[in-house]
């Protein structure tokens, strides 16, 4: 299964959604954010990163 995730902004968005994205080991995850907001350096590199 595929799964975008949309999370951006502030850390109270971002991090319940990376410990999630942690949990879902049978989805290939893929993430939607914003250029120069903090999703940049926290989503760890095995999630593809669009913006």
């Amino acid at each position: 299964m595929r799964l975008l995730i949309a999370a951006s902004g502030t850390g109270g968005h971002l991090f319940p959604a990376i410990a999630t994205a942690k949990q879902l080991n049978d989805c290939q995850i893929e993430w939607l954010g914003v250029p120069n907001r903090l999703e940049t350096t926290l989503v760890p590199k095995e999630y593809p990163l669009h913006t």
